[in-house]
Order: structure tokens, then C-alpha cells, then sequence
């Protein structure tokens, strides 16, 4: 036997039942789902910072040790062949 607030003495299931029904829970559970979805989303806002942190890291790093030496091998190519052509067009016109 359980004792209400009221003072009322009454069954297990009776007693869960009132108590179920004092609350309203479903609005109290729909507001502990938005905290917990506004939770989530400020996890996943911050996590994708640092994963835009972390990306712009290593498209850095690819761009410094990958890209650069690339682009100075093909920049110095292009002006060696460049200085080719002008001086093999120079030497046909003598």
C-alpha cells in the first residue's frame, strides 16, 4: 500500500498513475529533448569548427610541402621553356 499526498491510501498501480498525472510529462519531456538536441548541436557546431580548424591545417600543410614545390618545378619549366623558344626563334632569324 502507498500513501498519496492527499493522504488517500491506495494501490502500486493507482499510486504511479497519479503521480504520472500530477505532471504533465510529455511537456516536460519534450522540453528535456530540445535541451538535448540544442546539446547535440552545439557538440556538432563546435566539433565541426574543429574539424574546419583541422582541414584548413592540412589543406595548408598539402599546399606548403605538396603544392608548392610543384608549382615552383612547373613556374620554372614553363620560363625555362619559354627562354628556349625565344632563343631558338632568336638563332633561326640570324
Amino acid at each position: 500500500m502507498y500513501k498519496l499526498l492527499d493522504g488517500k491510501i491506495t494501490g502500486k498501480n493507482r499510486a504511479i498513475n497519479w503521480y504520472l498525472a500530477r505532471f504533465n510529462w510529455r511537456k516536460i519531456v519534450q522540453k528535456e529533448a530540445v535541451l538535448l538536441g540544442l546539446a547535440c548541436g552545439m557538440v556538432l557546431l563546435i566539433s565541426a569548427r574543429h574539424l574546419m580548424k583541422l582541414a584548413k591545417r592540412i589543406i595548408l600543410l598539402f599546399a606548403r610541402f605538396i603544392l608548392s614545390p610543384t608549382i615552383r618545378f612547373c613556374s620554372g619549366f614553363i620560363s625555362w621553356a619559354w627562354t628556349a623558344s625565344l632563343t631558338l626563334e632568336n638563332i633561326r632569324l640570324w
